[in-house]
């Protein structure tokens, strides 16, 4: 599997992806497309906290990852986030999931010393597959203030 940067040529391959990704259990609430399409917007841009992954096999587009960076106090470093981590139905359970957080925590293990990612309590088989690729519960409630 090639892992490469989001260009500007995959944004409707993208936003068909982002749109069925958070129609799925990945996520409690809908997210509506004006959301999906700044998310891409600002994937496009040269922010430094953001990072969008294209999936590809043999040129065909299969997939995507998401991740963002910011500071941690609590561990006094730099923390990756995984955002998003999408694959086509018949590319699911395939082992390139996996791939992909190893391809991130290889990008990123000169500068980050921790790696999070959030998970429904409904999605169980998301959840198993982060253990599996050694990833375990914190223990925090995760609050949010919406503006």
């Amino acid at each position: 599997m090639l892992i490469r940067k989001f260009t500007n040529d995959d944004r409707h391959e993208l936003l068909s992806m982002m749109t069925k990704f958070y129609e799925g259990p990945a996520l409690i609430g809908n997210v509506p497309t004006e959301i999906i399409k700044r998310n891409i917007d600002n994937c496009l841009k040269n922010n430094t906290n953001i990072f969008a992954y294209i999936f590809e096999i043999d040129s065909l587009i299969i997939g995507y990852g998401i991740v963002t960076k910011c500071y941690s106090t609590e561990n006094g470093s730099n923390c990756v986030w995984i955002e998003d981590v999408y694959l086509k139905g018949k590319y699911r359970n395939c082992g390139l999931g996996s791939e992909f957080f190893k391809f991130v925590e290889k990008e990123f293990d000169e500068e980050c010393i921790r790696f999070r990612l959030d998970v429904s309590s409904e999605n169980k088989n998301a959840q198993l597959f982060y253990k599996k690729m050694g990833y375990s519960e914190l223990g925090y409630i995760q609050m949010v203030k919406e503006k």
